[in-house]
């Protein structure tokens, strides 16, 4: 029998890994036209299943001795009519126990040694059927090539022979082990511990090379985890397909590789090796296969999925493996959908935004370097990329990314000033498309347990992973089929016609009406229908399609559906599985954003318990969902409470991250914005900034992550009154992130819209528009006319056509926000709350008290039912006393002061900057009603709290005014007179400070200065202060 044309051998090894019912299809676009070449293909696979049928049965025959084969003869020999090794059977000095694995062209059994020392092996001996002269050349240099190395992450070598029939065999040590991919997740190790066992698989393929194998074969199920004194150690075996890089022979038979044949696998596969030239294959090829592995430990993703490049045919698959440049893991990992991100974040005992960070930057460029297309371009050595790794984890620079003065100056300094404090970043992600995943089956027994145990474990970790990609394909199913699909004309026009016309065919659906479409198939009569019985895959669709609702800004939609899916999972699973703990702090969160506190605290209370319970406390799952839980009390103003959490969470994470790993840092952004609306601007302000410095030492200047940390600086020394340096950070960040990011990321268009509304704050009201109407149609064609961001910039586009004095587009603006909030998010919600209270000023200000206080006053009872537990409560009360105050119902007015003062030093403290804005607003009031004694004792309170914590605001200038009026009524000249002029004098000073209404301030102390000295008769002094008067 001749050796086969080279092209059809290469299209059969492919074919022969796909299904049966993939076969045709991929056969149809390789062969093409050809009729012969698909003939060959076919006899080759019907070869394949007849020699398939043969091992199985071990039909009794001869075997050809392995000598008397032609040299030039690749083909299988006459099968054996020997049966094959029984269990029980003894080859030489060693029993087979068990089979255990099956290698390319070897069949692994345990065995057990008698002598000379009694002990249990891994024997290896060449398959049935594949006794061809290149497997043998292959064999026997695995063989060799184990028996050169000597190292502890390395199989090693005891004994070699050949069976009674001829077949060489070899003895190895036997590695009781789980391939590291599945030992990782299953013991849900953070990427520092994957990181460590990474390093040491470096060393053992370094140790290879060093004796001049390459592996060529690196994979998972190559790599083995067992575990010596309860510590867990990598081994690789099967090098099956080594080659000899130097002038050794690892065999003296030819060791020979078929042009155009795949020896490995594809996912894994180096570019040079999916090119099949005559371009020799070198050490680098291995370092190619330590990227993809590294990569899959990071995300639970190879960069290219290995069924797709099975399906992708032959020349496909070479292309996209030599030519196509691979996500980076930060990149990959956020364009899961969420539920598969949080599958990958959870087995790394984190959550995907912090992933994600963890990943961006050191591990990114250590990653892409190893996987480079050329590998001139990849780490010369594996030890070279352990090293990077080591450098990474010690907080040194890599040799991955040539890093500049700034970042290398920066890891020195930490290593050699320990620990700063800094803060982190707010990070949005989007979820999209879904990824198909291969499950690993367990290999080997767990160490140190009993035979049956192990088989049980084994056969219970298959059918948890076989369930697991059941719920995961039809998940897929579903979504490419009743939810894309339904972008095809025909499928509209089906799903028109069986709804009776509830939906209209469109040329170009959005995402929002494929959800609405694909959701009616989600009602419980048809999702049962469609899933009869298979409630694991129901709960999955309804958690990602209520994910995705939420992620539109769909919130009701997105609490129906992720309800249902919780209590599925809980009555299926058990109310602390991880599953229907996960599903129930996303409905957490949808009830949040829905502006349901109660109820989203209630969850997130329940998650967190049982979190505590079943993982402990310093679990990051345990902790993430104390972050959770802070960010809902800050929500509802419990302000304390939230802070409390957020400096638990900084302390757990500074103690088992250090102080400026990403995962530490993100909370230190949340904890300085607690602070921040506390009124702790000063602390906030601090944490920022070092935020700030902690980035640009770590990432660079320009980096994505540190111009969102500059921005929330930026945000602070607004809300601090320091407009001229907020604008120039919100600057530099909007244009570093157009440099990086492009002009209509959403990242930049947060920054496009604090940017504007600092400039209206400035004054600088017609820069303010043109920012906020760019950043309005930017968002409406990114994310749709309905997003709830469009509201947003539409609210804060009518705030700036009120400071320019355009009244009727304000209102016109604030009315259709009104509407849309309503029937969006409910008449209750705060957001709408918030919106009710904008249109009543707008009103106000266009001098229609009449139609202003009606809904500022249905705005501030809003607040009230709920104990005024909601930030905007701070602008909704004052606003609502200053209207009643102009209509000169100054009564209900210190009705709704005092009640609101009561609720802030209540949920905020005496302390607080809230607190002093509180006596600040009742102060003014009791001075409209000229009641001076008791707005004395109120102001001079004020004044106390303010220079204690703010004495160099604006604010506090203004106080002292205030207090100098109330004494002003009372006749006491001589005590009003300095606190007048040093009210005046400080508020002048920081007049490019001035927060809106500062300028009325500012006269009403001048017109005070007049009065005082015209009441004590000193009329030059009060004539030259009248000159100040416009």
């Amino acid at each position: 029998m001749t050796n086969p044309p080279d092209r059809e051998v290469a299209i059969f090894s492919v074919a022969r890994r796909l299904p049966a019912a993939e076969r045709a299809a991929y056969l149809d676009r390789t062969c093409g036209g050809d009729a012969a070449l698909r003939q060959r293909a076919e006899e080759l696979l019907q070869a394949s299943e007849k020699a398939g049928a043969f091992l199985r049965e071990s039909a009794p025959g001869a075997q050809r001795p392995v000598e008397a084969a032609s040299e030039a003869d690749s083909a299988p020999t006459v099968p054996s009519t020997l049966p094959a090794e029984q269990i029980g059977e003894r080859i030489g000095r060693y029993k087979l126990l068990q089979l255990i694995g099956e290698g390319g062209c070897g069949v692994v059994y345990m065995a057990e040694q008698e002598e000379p020392v009694h002990r249990r092996v891994a024997l290896k001996v060449i398959k049935l059927g594949m006794d061809t002269k290149s497997v043998i050349a292959r064999f026997e240099a695995e063989r060799q090539a184990l028996a050169l190395m000597d190292h502890p992450n390395i199989a090693k070598v005891f004994d070699a022979g050949a069976t009674n029939t001829g077949r060489p065999f070899f003895v190895m040590e036997l590695v009781r082990g789980i391939k590291i991919t599945d030992y990782c997740d299953q013991n849900n190790l953070p990427t520092r511990q994957r990181l460590d066992l990474f390093v040491q698989v470096c060393q053992a393929i370094q140790h290879a090379h060093q004796k001049g194998v390459i592996h060529r074969d690196i994979k998972p199920s190559n790599i083995l985890v067992t575990l010596r004194d309860s510590v867990p150690v990598p081994k690789v075996i099967d090098f099956g397909i080594a080659k000899a890089t130097n002038d050794q022979r690892l065999t003296d038979k030819t060791l020979f590789t078929a042009f155009e044949q795949f020896i490995g696998t594809p996912a894994y596969m180096s570019p040079e090796q999916a090119e099949m030239s005559e371009l020799g294959i070198d050490t680098r090829s291995d370092i190619y296969s330590l990227g993809v592995l590294l990569y899959e430990l990071l995300t639970g993703q190879t960069p290219f999925d290995a069924k797709e490049l099975l399906q992708a045919g032959l020349d496909a698959m070479r292309r996209i493996i030599r030519e196509q440049e691979p996500a980076r893991p930060s990149t990959r990992l956020s364009t899961l959908l969420q539920v598969e991100r949080n599958r990958v974040a959870n087995h790394r005992q984190t959550d995907p935004l912090k992933l994600v960070h963890l990943l961006r930057g050191d591990l990114d460029w250590i990653v892409i370097k190893s996987l480079e297309k050329d590998r001139v371009r990849r780490y010369e050595t594996a030890n070279g990329l352990a090293r990077d790794i080591q450098r990474h984890l010690n907080d040194e620079p890599v040799e991955a990314c040539p890093p500049g003065a700034g970042y290398r100056l920066g890891k020195f300094l930490r290593r050699h000033k320990g620990p700063a404090l800094a803060g982190s970043m707010v990070v949005l992600a989007l979820a999209g498309g879904i990824v198909g995943t291969t499950w690993g089956l367990v290999r080997a027994e767990r160490a140190r347990q009993a035979e049956a145990t192990e088989r049980a474990a084994a056969g219970a970790s298959e059918t948890k992973a076989i369930a697991q990609k059941r719920v995961a394909e039809a998940v897929g199913t579903f979504l490419q089929q009743d939810l894309l699909r339904q972008a095809i004309g025909t499928e509209q026009a089906d799903t028109v016609r069986r709804l009776g016309g509830e939906f209209e065919a469109k040329d170009n659906p959005t995402i929002k009406e494929l959800l609405n479409r694909a959701s009616t198939e989600l009602t419980p009569e048809k999702i049962e229908a469609k899933f009869p019985r298979q409630r694991e895959v129901q709960s999955a669709i309804l958690r990602t399609v209520g994910d995705a609702f939420q992620g539109i800004g769909e919130y009701a939609k997105a609490v129906e559906l992720l309800t249902r899916a919780s209590n599925l999972y809980r009555e299926d699973l058990g109310p602390n599985d991880p599953d229907t703990l996960a599903t129930m702090d996303n409905l957490a969160q949808a009830y949040q954003s829905l502006g349901k506190l109660p109820e989203a605290i209630a969850l997130l209370e329940r998650v967190r318990v049982a979190r505590v319970a079943t993982l402990g406390a310093e679990h990051q799952d345990s902790v993430n969902s104390l972050a959770r839980l802070g960010w809902a009390y800050q929500a509802v103003g419990k302000l304390d409470q939230a802070i409390e959490m957020f400096e638990q969470v900084r302390d757990s994470n500074l103690k088992k991250l250090g102080a400026e790993r990403p995962d530490a840092l993100s909370m230190l952004n949340n904890l300085g914005l607690a602070y921040q609306d506390a009124g702790r601007l000063a602390e906030a302000t601090k944490l920022f900034e070092q935020v700030r410095e902690a980035s640009v030492q770590k990432l660079g200047a320009d980096h994505p992550d540190t111009l969102v940390s500059i921005g929330n600086l930026a945000l602070a020394y607004k809300a601090g009154g320091r407009l001229p340096e907020a604008i120039q950070l919100f600057e530099q960040v909007r244009d570093g992130q157009v440099k990086k990011l492009g002009a209509d990321h959403p990242f930049t268009l947060i920054t496009m819209n604090n940017l504007a509304s600092a400039y209206d704050e400035a004054g600088r009201v017609t820069e303010a528009i043109s920012l906020f109407e760019h950043v309005l149609d930017a968002r409406i064609k990114k994310l749709g006319p309905d997003h709830p961001d469009i509201l947003y910039t539409l609210n804060n586009l009518a705030s700036a056509y009120q400071a320019a004095g355009r009244l009727p587009q304000a209102i016109e603006l604030l009315e259709q926000v009104r509407q849309a909030r309503i029937k969006k998010l409910g008449p209750d919600h705060p957001s709408t709350l918030l919106t009710l209270n904008n249109l009543g000023w707008a009103y106000q200000e266009d001098g229609k008290l009449e139609l202003a206080l009606p809904l500022l006053r249905e705005a501030a009872e809003g607040m009230q039912k709920r104990e005024f537990r909601h930030d905007y409560a701070a602008m909704i009360v004052p606003n609502l006393s200053g209207c009643l105050e102009r209509l000169e119902q100054y009564a209900e007015a210190e009705t709704w002061a005092r009640s609101w003062l009561a609720a802030v030093k209540e949920q905020n403290g005496p302390e607080s900057q809230l607190y002093a804005r509180a006596l600040a607003g009742l102060g003014l009031n009791l001075l409209k009603q000229q009641r001076w004694t008791e707005a004395e004792v109120v102001l001079q309170e004020c004044l106390t709290a303010r220079e204690k914590t703010q004495p160099d605001l604006f604010a506090t200038f203004s106080t002292k005014s205030l207090l100098g009026a109330s004494l002003l009524g009372q006749k006491r000249y001589a005590q009003a007179e300095p606190l007048l002029l040093a009210g005046y004098a400080g508020m002048e000073q920081r007049e490019d400070r001035m927060p809106c209404g500062g300028d009325v301030r500012l006269l009403q102390t001048i017109e005070r200065l007049v009065q005082l000295y015209q009441a004590t008769d000193r009329p030059q002094q009060a004539a030259e202060w009248k000159k100040k008067l416009p």
